[in-house]
């Protein structure tokens, strides 16, 4: 009895497992109609610039799918798929946060995005593809979308162009700084002030002070200005002889 019961169940499971995995296996890629615009008719792009090109996406399908970004690969052209050194650089991805794509839309959903060549000017070939999401079965695809050749040319030279003209700008100021501070501070001492220099010129212009004569040229010329002084002079040479009177002269000689 709980043999019997325990058949169909698994018989149930097993079908279930395999119609699951029957469904995973048919399920194809959602078929999406891509059209790449560049911005001119050559496909020329330009070396360290943003070239944008504009992607115009229509599902075709009955199916709810969501685009999760766009990315891309600058080629070989002289290599097939697989060889080494096929792929040249891969390009910036650019995320989007699950942008829908009703079935049926009519109307395409145009997505720009930007791609940055730096290759020696020549032909180059490139590959874009978009990223999807089934939101019936959360599965992501990664689609190509557009796969052809570009001319990489280098940019026109601007001799008046405002972001070269403001480095050039910097640099000089730089430069010049530069050599002024190594100039003022290995070369060339350093400068008075204004002042210090007017200071200086006005004492070079005045007359310098008379050197003060010795102490002995001094007492000399006073001397000779104001008469003698005393303090040279003997004390015997000083004193005032007293006058003799004519009577002692007499009795002296008796």
């Amino acid at each position: 009895m709980r043999t019997t019961a325990i058949l169909p169940a698994a018989c149930l499971l097993l079908l279930s497992l395999a119609s699951s995995s029957l469904a995973s296996a048919l399920e194809t890629e959602p078929e999406l109609n891509i059209l790449t615009t560049f911005a001119n008719d050559f496909n020329i792009v330009r070396n360290g610039a943003a070239n944008r090109v504009v992607l115009s996406i229509t599902n075709p399908a009955d199916r709810a799918i969501s685009l999760e970004g766009i990315t891309g690969a600058f080629l070989n052209k002289n290599k097939k798929d697989g060889q080494k050194g096929r792929v040249l650089r891969n390009m910036t991805t650019q995320p989007f946060k699950s942008l829908p794509l009703p079935p049926k839309r009519s109307k395409p959903l145009q997505v720009p995005f930007n791609m940055y060549p730096e290759f020696k000017p020549g032909d180059v070939e490139i590959e874009l593809r978009v990223l999807i999401t089934d939101n019936g079965s959360s599965r992501k695809y990664n689609l190509n979308a557009y796969q052809g050749t570009v001319k990489v040319e280098e940019p026109p030279k601007q001799w008046f162009d405002l972001q070269l003209l403001s480095l050039y700008a910097m640099l000089a100021a730089g430069l010049a700084y530069a050599g002024y501070v190594g100039l003022s501070t290995y070369i060339m001492p350093p400068q008075q002030s204004k002042r210090d220099a007017a200071r200086a010129a006005k004492k070079a212009e005045a007359p310098a002070a008379p050197a003060p004569a010795p102490a002995a040229a001094a007492s000399s010329s006073a001397t000779s200005a104001g008469g003698y002084q005393e303090e040279w002079i003997p004390e015997s040479h000083l004193k005032t002889p007293r006058p003799t009177s004519p009577t002692r002269r007499k009795g002296g000689k008796k």
